[in-house]
């Protein structure tokens, strides 16, 4: 899965540590869904149904049922071949050819081929589709100079070699190639499903996939339903349908659940979380998701370092956790979660510590000095932007409170539905703004070059040339001590220079009817619902 704007994003990707990915079969009452029926809930309309456009995790949630790439996640989190039956590694490297696994069909009956992938991988790279997921291409060869616009479409490292084999060569060796091939960036599409403005179809008559499961009917902000892919080539599949219901407001998803309208309940109410642990259906999955508040810092008053680590020390975690959390998460006092490990067992995040903690003297302190430097005898009007999710307008409203108090600076509060906020964000068209970023690669890469550079995804507007550096050596460098070494030199100016506010790093609460077996649960990642099994 790919880094997700989260919770949502993302991001989601979604975006992710502890993952529940046993299968579990036991007895109750189902929901509404039936034997071969889930029904389920979404707290948002998909922005997209689009791989190369979603940034959102709701939109790779459902995504990721739709299509199938070249490698998959299993219920232990290895990486396994799903559409590839093997690859062939040049000695360096940089060179994997890939061979496709025979009959592997789309929704149509038509076969897929080596070339499906070649157009959907350079379809996002191309600058006229405006992906914002372009850079997680970069590592291809010639990709990020064909995005740009200073490289040529077939100088791009992505060939076929034949309709069952595809060559890729890299800029340079990846030692997560499986997990970057994985996402559903790197999904096929048929040319079929796409128009004439290069715009994906979501017609369900037209629009032709590879995945699980097919688009039957998308009722826009009501729900979204996909059926079973007969075509498709694991036939341990044998759920015939999922409902994705989209519910806003987190309590009256749960009071459907408990009225047996729902099979699966995706986030609780927080309220509701020391009431359900005890329940044999309650399922818990740490994430490496981080939950921020976004400075832009070419707006005023956060153009100045000092204001900005000010807004970050008057906040109190602790009691975000403890009392709008009810401990169904950590402190924030970094933006890489606990969970990124080598291979010898470092965790980037427990060897490294926090860099922020709740400091009112502190915060006061600096943020008179920063106005001082500014020659503010006032400071601007800030607005805080957020969604209209229940749980984030308490947080923003306790944010609030607590730069009232402890920094006697009175804020306004601005939210907006997702669809509407989403673009508001991606358009920098805030001061300071919430944001989750989320994604299964327990990488601390996927986390800090979202800072790095004029890439798409730096709404901040924060640029530190060593920061920059320091990650763009780290994404070559394949000893993971010494990268790890260098991911933290990146960190440490990132939080010298405090682009962000760190909040908290959240868990994900389900409710699952015991009647439901099957749900494969992963880190950072919503749950997979192919192989869902139902007892009547």
């Amino acid at each position: 899965m790919k880094k997700f704007l989260l919770f949502v994003i993302m991001t989601v990707l979604a975006i992710t540590s502890v993952a529940c990915g046993k299968k579990e079969t036991q007895k109750a009452s189902a929901g509404k869904g039936g034997g071969d029926r889930l029904v389920t809930n979404i707290g948002s309309d998909p922005y997209t149904l689009d791989s190369a456009i979603a940034t959102d995790s709701t939109s790779g949630y459902v995504i990721g049922h739709l299509f199938s790439s070249l490698y998959t996640q299993d219920s232990d989190g290895k990486y396994q071949n799903e559409l590839a039956e093997k690859e062939e590694v040049n000695t360096d490297g940089t060179e994997y050819t890939i061979h496709l696994k025979k009959d592997i069909k789309w929704s149509d009956g038509s076969a897929i081929t080596a070339n499906d992938f070649e157009f959907a991988w350079k379809r996002l790279l191309n600058p006229k589709t405006g992906s914002m997921n372009a850079t997680e291409m970069y590592f291809i060869k010639g990709a990020e100079a064909y995005n740009t616009g200073k490289g040529e479409e077939g100088q791009v490292g992505i060939q076929v070699v034949d309709p069952q084999t595809l060559k890729v060569t890299l800029e340079h060796p990846v030692s997560s190639i499986k997990q970057k091939l994985a996402s559903s960036l790197f999904i096929p599409l048929s040319k079929k499903s796409i128009d004439d403005n290069n715009k994906l179809k979501t017609d369900p008559k037209e629009l032709i996939t590879n995945g699980p499961f097919t688009l039957k009917e998308w009722k826009h902000n009501q729900a979204i339903t996909v059926q079973k892919n007969k075509e498709y080539y694991d036939k341990k599949v044998t759920l015939k349908e999922i409902e994705f219901r989209i519910i806003p407001d987190s309590k009256t998803a749960y009071q459907l659940y408990k009225s047996k309208e729902l099979d699966l309940l995706s986030g609780l109410p927080q309220e509701m979380i020391e009431k359900e642990k005890g329940n044999k259906e309650y399922k818990r999955v740490a994430g490496f998701s981080s939950y921020i508040y976004s400075f832009n810092v070419e707006k005023e008053p956060f153009t100045n370092a000092k204001v900005r680590k000010a807004f970050s020390l008057a906040v109190d975690r602790k009691f975000i956790v403890e009392k709008l959390y009810k401990n169904n998460a950590q402190e924030a006092n970094a933006f890489v979660p606990e969970g990124a490990k080598t291979q010898s067992g470092r965790d980037f995040r427990k060897e490294k510590g926090g860099y922020v903690k709740f400091d009112p003297a502190e915060a006061k302190k600096l943020l008179e000095e920063g106005m001082k430097e500014q020659g503010w005898s006032t400071l601007p009007e800030v607005t805080l932007k957020f969604t209209t999710d229940t749980q984030h307008k308490k947080v923003a409203e306790a944010m609030q409170e607590m730069f009232k108090k402890n920094l006697g600076v009175d804020i306004k509060l601005e939210n907006k539905e997702w669809k509407s906020y989403i673009d508001t964000y991606k358009q920098s068209d805030f001061q300071l703004a919430y944001m989750g970023w989320g994604g299964s690669l327990l990488d601390p890469i996927t986390k800090l070059d979202l800072y790095a550079g004029d890439g798409p995804n730096n709404y901040a507007k924060w640029h530190n040339k060593e920061f920059d550096a320091l990650v763009k050596e780290a994404e070559v460098e394949q000893d993971e001590d010494k990268r790890f070494d260098l991911l933290h030199k990146a960190e440490d100016i990132m939080f010298t220079d405090s682009p962000l506010i760190p909040v908290i790093f959240p868990s994900d609460s389900y409710l699952q009817k015991e009647s439901v077996s099957g749900l494969q649960y992963y880190v950072g990642s919503k749950p997979d619902l192919r192989y869902a099994k139902i007892k009547k």
